[in-house]
């Protein structure tokens, strides 16, 4: 039985697994130690603690990000492959 798609079509599904692992390697980079050393200073903002700021507000984005990943409906959007 062969498919109805041509060969050198990516399927919607391919996509939203390339979007969550780029995401997921923003949040460690973003994460990493040397980062919220940088934000860790005595600071405030709005008397909160610029690191607490920091890591809420990231993570708030990140949860959204991944729900816009998981949620967005790629039906009619194909991406084609560079031919040989």
């Amino acid at each position: 039985m062969t498919s109805s798609t041509p060969d050198n079509v990516v399927p919607p599904v391919a996509y939203r697994n390339d979007r969550l692992i780029a995401l997921f390697l923003f949040a460690v980079v973003a994460f990493t130690p040397p980062l919220l050393r940088v934000f860790g200073q005595p600071v405030t903002l709005m008397g909160w603690p610029v690191l607490f700021v920091y890591i809420f507000v990231l993570w708030g984005g990140v949860v959204a990000l991944i729900a816009i990943a998981v949620e967005s409906r790629d039906g009619n959007t194909k991406r084609r492959l560079p031919e040989d």
